[in-house]
C-alpha cells in the first residue's frame, strides 16, 4: 500500500464500483456504489463511506488492485475492499460468500436433524440445504 501519484483509470467521479466486505467469521458481502467525490485524502462514496486514497493495494490476499479499509473491532473485525466491478477477485469473493452461507445453512439443518432425526420435514430441509451447497460448489 502506498501513496498514489495517479489514481487507477477506473476511479473517477461517478464511477460505479463494488465494495466487498469481509468479517472475521469469513462472511463476504458486496454492494454496488458510486464515487461521489475524490478529495485530497479520501474517496467519498454515495453511501457515505470513505476510503483513504493512500490505501491502494496491488497484493491483497482476497482482492488485488483495490483500496482497503480495515476496521478492527472489539469482537468483529471487518475489512472492506473498493474496486472495479470487473476485478477478477470480485466474482471469486462473491462465490466464496455464497458457499459460506450454504455451508452455514447445512450446519444449522444438520443440528436440527441431530435434535429430531425422525421428522421428515427436518430431513427434507437438510437435503435441500445440502443440494443448495452442492449447487454453489459446482457454481
Amino acid at each position: 500500500m502506498g501513496n498514489l501519484a495517479t489514481l487507477p483509470d477506473w476511479l473517477v467521479v461517478g464511477a460505479e464500483l463494488v465494495v466487498i466486505e469481509q468479517t472475521r467469521g469469513e462472511s463476504l458481502s458486496a454492494a454496488n456504489v458510486k464515487v461521489e467525490r475524490i478529495l485530497k485524502r479520501d474517496i467519498v462514496l454515495d453511501n457515505g463511506v470513505r476510503f483513504n486514497r493512500n490505501t491502494f493495494s496491488t497484493s491483497g490476499w482476497r482482492i488485488k488492485d483495490a483500496f482497503v479499509n480495515r476496521d478492527p473491532g472489539h469482537w468483529s473485525s471487518r475489512t472492506s475492499y473498493l474496486t472495479a466491478p470487473d476485478n477478477p477477485g470480485v466474482a471469486a469473493a462473491l462465490r466464496e460468500g455464497r458457499i459460506k452461507k450454504r455451508e452455514e445453512a447445512v450446519r444449522r439443518a444438520g443440528n436440527a436433524w441431530e435434535r429430531n432425526r425422525r421428522d421428515p420435514e427436518v430431513v427434507m430441509t437438510l437435503v435441500r440445504e445440502a443440494e443448495a451447497l452442492l449447487g454453489a460448489l459446482r457454481g
